[in-house]
Protein backbone atom coordinates (compact mmCIF):
# COMPACT_ATOMS: atom_id res chain seq x y z
CA UNK A 1 0.00 0.00 0.00
CA UNK A 2 1.13 3.44 -1.41
CA UNK A 3 1.50 5.94 1.62
CA UNK A 4 0.46 9.03 0.17
CA UNK A 5 3.56 11.77 0.90
CA UNK A 6 3.59 15.57 -1.33
CA UNK A 7 6.92 14.47 -2.23
CA UNK A 8 7.64 10.85 -1.64
CA UNK A 9 6.54 9.22 -4.15
CA UNK A 10 7.76 5.92 -3.32
CA UNK A 11 6.94 5.49 0.85
CA UNK A 12 4.20 2.13 1.32
CA UNK A 13 3.88 -0.22 3.90
CA UNK A 14 4.80 -3.85 2.98
CA UNK A 15 1.91 -5.24 4.76
CA UNK A 16 -0.73 -8.04 3.07
CA UNK A 17 2.33 -9.51 0.77
CA UNK A 18 1.31 -13.44 1.33
CA UNK A 19 3.53 -15.99 2.18
CA UNK A 20 3.78 -19.42 0.98
CA UNK A 21 2.07 -20.75 4.37
CA UNK A 22 -0.80 -18.53 3.78
CA UNK A 23 -0.21 -16.22 6.41
CA UNK A 24 0.53 -12.39 5.14
CA UNK A 25 2.56 -9.47 6.76
CA UNK A 26 0.70 -7.68 9.48
CA UNK A 27 -0.41 -3.85 8.52
CA UNK A 28 1.25 -0.66 9.49
CA UNK A 29 4.56 -2.54 10.92
CA UNK A 30 6.87 -2.15 7.83
CA UNK A 31 7.35 0.81 5.79
CA UNK A 32 10.53 1.55 2.71
CA UNK A 33 10.41 4.38 1.36
CA UNK A 34 12.99 6.24 -0.43
CA UNK A 35 14.62 9.97 1.81
CA UNK A 36 12.10 12.24 3.47
CA UNK A 37 14.25 15.29 3.84
CA UNK A 38 11.45 17.63 1.79
CA UNK A 39 8.50 16.31 4.10
CA UNK A 40 6.12 19.38 4.87
CA UNK A 41 3.85 19.60 7.98
CA UNK A 42 0.90 17.31 6.43
CA UNK A 43 3.15 14.47 5.88
CA UNK A 44 4.86 14.87 9.49
CA UNK A 45 1.59 14.42 10.62
CA UNK A 46 0.57 11.79 8.39
CA UNK A 47 3.81 9.71 9.27
CA UNK A 48 3.35 10.37 12.95
CA UNK A 49 0.04 8.27 12.77
CA UNK A 50 2.02 5.59 11.28
CA UNK A 51 3.03 5.39 14.78
CA UNK A 52 6.87 4.94 13.75
CA UNK A 53 9.38 3.87 16.53
CA UNK A 54 12.33 3.36 14.53
CA UNK A 55 13.21 4.70 11.29
CA UNK A 56 16.74 2.93 9.31
CA UNK A 57 18.69 4.91 6.72
CA UNK A 58 20.37 3.16 4.53
CA UNK A 59 22.60 6.14 2.71
CA UNK A 60 26.24 7.18 3.87
CA UNK A 61 27.20 9.47 6.35
CA UNK A 62 27.64 11.95 3.74
CA UNK A 63 24.41 11.64 1.86
CA UNK A 64 22.61 12.57 5.63
CA UNK A 65 24.59 15.00 6.02
CA UNK A 66 23.77 16.37 1.91
CA UNK A 67 20.02 15.84 2.79
CA UNK A 68 19.34 14.84 6.07
CA UNK A 69 15.84 13.01 7.41
CA UNK A 70 12.92 13.79 8.89
CA UNK A 71 13.13 13.78 12.63
CA UNK A 72 10.02 12.28 14.61
CA UNK A 73 9.32 13.13 18.14
CA UNK A 74 9.52 9.90 19.88
CA UNK A 75 11.40 7.73 17.03
CA UNK A 76 15.11 6.29 17.07
CA UNK A 77 16.95 7.01 14.35
CA UNK A 78 19.35 4.21 13.01
CA UNK A 79 21.69 5.00 10.33
CA UNK A 80 23.02 1.90 8.93
CA UNK A 81 25.62 2.74 5.60
CA UNK A 82 25.77 -0.14 2.74
CA UNK A 83 28.06 1.22 1.01
CA UNK A 84 31.86 2.24 2.79
CA UNK A 85 32.83 6.15 2.86
CA UNK A 86 36.37 5.58 2.47
CA UNK A 87 36.96 6.60 -1.45
CA UNK A 88 37.63 3.14 -1.84
CA UNK A 89 34.25 2.38 -3.98
CA UNK A 90 31.64 3.86 -6.22
CA UNK A 91 29.74 5.67 -3.53
CA UNK A 92 26.45 6.85 -4.52
CA UNK A 93 27.32 10.36 -3.21
CA UNK A 94 25.95 13.40 -1.61
CA UNK A 95 24.97 14.71 -4.73
CA UNK A 96 23.71 11.80 -6.78
CA UNK A 97 22.37 13.88 -9.49
CA UNK A 98 25.22 15.29 -10.73
CA UNK A 99 27.57 12.04 -9.90
CA UNK A 100 25.79 10.41 -12.26
CA UNK A 101 28.08 12.38 -14.75
CA UNK A 102 31.08 10.83 -13.03
CA UNK A 103 30.71 7.48 -14.66
CA UNK A 104 27.98 7.34 -17.31
CA UNK A 105 29.01 7.45 -20.99
CA UNK A 106 27.41 6.87 -24.35
CA UNK A 107 27.16 3.46 -23.79
CA UNK A 108 25.30 1.51 -21.30
CA UNK A 109 27.30 2.33 -18.51
CA UNK A 110 24.59 2.83 -16.13
CA UNK A 111 23.55 -0.86 -16.29
CA UNK A 112 26.85 -2.06 -16.07
CA UNK A 113 27.36 0.42 -12.73
CA UNK A 114 23.74 -0.77 -11.42
CA UNK A 115 24.40 -4.34 -11.95
CA UNK A 116 28.27 -4.24 -10.12
CA UNK A 117 26.65 -2.34 -6.97
CA UNK A 118 23.61 -4.62 -6.25
CA UNK A 119 26.49 -7.21 -6.13
CA UNK A 120 28.74 -5.35 -3.90
CA UNK A 121 26.02 -3.96 -1.39
CA UNK A 122 25.37 -7.54 -0.59
CA UNK A 123 29.10 -8.91 -0.18
CA UNK A 124 30.93 -6.11 0.87
CA UNK A 125 31.87 -5.37 4.96
CA UNK A 126 30.04 -3.00 5.25
CA UNK A 127 26.61 -4.28 3.50
CA UNK A 128 26.76 -7.17 5.22
CA UNK A 129 26.72 -5.52 8.60
CA UNK A 130 24.22 -3.07 7.50
CA UNK A 131 21.99 -5.75 6.75
CA UNK A 132 22.87 -7.56 9.95
CA UNK A 133 21.96 -4.28 11.63
CA UNK A 134 18.79 -4.24 9.96
CA UNK A 135 17.56 -7.81 11.20
CA UNK A 136 18.94 -7.40 14.83
CA UNK A 137 16.40 -4.53 14.88
CA UNK A 138 13.75 -5.66 13.48
CA UNK A 139 13.69 -8.68 15.74
CA UNK A 140 12.98 -6.66 18.67
CA UNK A 141 9.95 -6.59 20.05
CA UNK A 142 7.11 -4.27 19.31
CA UNK A 143 8.99 -2.63 16.44
CA UNK A 144 7.23 -0.85 13.68
CA UNK A 145 9.95 0.22 11.24
CA UNK A 146 10.38 2.74 8.16
CA UNK A 147 13.41 1.71 6.46
CA UNK A 148 14.60 4.36 3.45
CA UNK A 149 17.40 5.41 0.91
CA UNK A 150 17.99 7.77 -1.15
CA UNK A 151 15.27 6.49 -3.66
CA UNK A 152 14.15 3.81 -1.91
CA UNK A 153 15.20 1.98 -4.69
CA UNK A 154 18.44 0.01 -5.04
CA UNK A 155 19.75 -0.37 -0.88
CA UNK A 156 16.13 -0.43 0.38
CA UNK A 157 15.17 -2.36 -2.39
CA UNK A 158 17.44 -4.89 -1.59
CA UNK A 159 16.56 -4.79 2.36
CA UNK A 160 12.57 -5.37 1.08
CA UNK A 161 13.71 -8.34 -0.96
CA UNK A 162 15.66 -10.34 2.04
CA UNK A 163 13.32 -9.40 4.60
CA UNK A 164 10.64 -10.67 2.43
CA UNK A 165 12.46 -13.28 1.46
CA UNK A 166 13.08 -14.23 4.74
CA UNK A 167 9.24 -14.14 5.86
CA UNK A 168 8.43 -16.92 3.14
CA UNK A 169 6.64 -14.15 0.77
CA UNK A 170 5.36 -15.86 -2.73
CA UNK A 171 8.87 -15.09 -4.93
CA UNK A 172 6.64 -13.62 -7.57
CA UNK A 173 5.43 -11.16 -5.30
CA UNK A 174 9.05 -10.05 -4.19
CA UNK A 175 9.95 -9.46 -7.88
CA UNK A 176 7.05 -7.84 -8.31
CA UNK A 177 7.39 -5.21 -4.90
CA UNK A 178 10.72 -4.44 -5.99
CA UNK A 179 9.90 -3.35 -9.78
CA UNK A 180 6.93 -1.40 -7.95
CA UNK A 181 9.51 1.13 -7.39
CA UNK A 182 9.72 1.96 -11.36
CA UNK A 183 6.14 3.16 -11.71
CA UNK A 184 6.98 5.45 -8.70
CA UNK A 185 10.04 6.80 -10.25
CA UNK A 186 8.59 7.59 -13.19
CA UNK A 187 8.74 11.20 -12.45
CA UNK A 188 11.50 11.69 -11.32
CA UNK A 189 13.05 10.28 -14.37
CA UNK A 190 10.86 12.80 -16.09
CA UNK A 191 12.02 16.14 -13.71
CA UNK A 192 15.89 14.95 -14.13
CA UNK A 193 15.95 14.39 -17.96
CA UNK A 194 15.63 18.00 -18.83
CA UNK A 195 18.11 18.94 -16.05
CA UNK A 196 20.44 16.29 -17.33
CA UNK A 197 20.57 17.46 -20.70
CA UNK A 198 21.58 20.64 -19.97
CA UNK A 199 25.05 19.47 -18.15
CA UNK A 200 28.44 20.38 -20.10
CA UNK A 201 29.60 17.10 -21.62
CA UNK A 202 25.59 15.42 -22.06
CA UNK A 203 23.47 14.63 -24.85
CA UNK A 204 20.62 12.13 -25.61
CA UNK A 205 22.44 8.86 -26.31
CA UNK A 206 23.12 9.25 -22.74
CA UNK A 207 19.88 8.68 -21.57
CA UNK A 208 19.41 5.38 -21.42
CA UNK A 209 22.23 4.87 -18.98
CA UNK A 210 20.56 7.67 -17.02
CA UNK A 211 17.26 5.54 -17.06
CA UNK A 212 19.32 2.44 -16.07
CA UNK A 213 20.16 4.64 -13.06
CA UNK A 214 17.12 5.43 -12.17
CA UNK A 215 14.91 1.96 -12.49
CA UNK A 216 14.43 -1.15 -11.03
CA UNK A 217 15.43 -3.61 -13.13
CA UNK A 218 15.10 -7.81 -12.63
CA UNK A 219 18.88 -7.86 -13.79
CA UNK A 220 19.86 -5.93 -10.44
CA UNK A 221 18.21 -7.99 -8.04
CA UNK A 222 19.49 -10.96 -10.04
CA UNK A 223 22.98 -10.04 -9.75
CA UNK A 224 22.82 -9.59 -5.80
CA UNK A 225 21.25 -12.91 -5.92
CA UNK A 226 23.94 -14.16 -7.89
CA UNK A 227 26.32 -12.87 -5.71
CA UNK A 228 24.77 -14.59 -2.95
CA UNK A 229 24.60 -17.77 -4.69
CA UNK A 230 28.52 -17.85 -5.83
CA UNK A 231 29.69 -16.79 -2.52
CA UNK A 232 27.25 -18.36 0.05
CA UNK A 233 25.83 -21.08 -1.49
CA UNK A 234 22.11 -20.32 -1.57
CA UNK A 235 19.71 -17.10 -0.32
CA UNK A 236 18.65 -19.47 2.80
CA UNK A 237 22.25 -19.81 3.94
CA UNK A 238 22.94 -15.87 3.54
CA UNK A 239 20.40 -15.24 6.21
CA UNK A 240 21.32 -17.56 8.16
CA UNK A 241 24.74 -17.76 8.32
CA UNK A 242 26.25 -14.64 7.37
CA UNK A 243 23.15 -11.97 8.37
CA UNK A 244 22.33 -14.24 11.54
CA UNK A 245 18.51 -13.96 10.79
CA UNK A 246 16.12 -15.97 13.41
CA UNK A 247 13.33 -16.09 10.45
CA UNK A 248 10.37 -17.70 13.03
CA UNK A 249 11.62 -14.96 15.09
CA UNK A 250 10.43 -12.35 12.46
CA UNK A 251 7.13 -14.16 11.19
CA UNK A 252 5.96 -14.22 14.65
CA UNK A 253 6.00 -10.92 14.95
CA UNK A 254 5.26 -9.30 11.27
CA UNK A 255 3.20 -12.01 10.28
CA UNK A 256 -0.68 -12.63 10.54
Amino acid sequence: MIIELSYQKNCRDLGGLKTLEGKKIKNKRLFRSGHLHRVNEHDIELLKNLKITDIVDFRSEKEFIHKGNVILEGVTYHNFPTLACDGSSQEKGSNEDSNLLSFMGKERNGFVYMTNLYAQIVTSEVGIKCYQDFFSLLEQENKVVLFNCSQGKDRTGIAAYLLCYALGVVKADLMDDYLFTNIAMKQKIRELTPYFLKQKGTDESMLPSLYDVFSAKREYIESALKAIRDNYGSVDSYLENVLHVDREKLKKLYLE
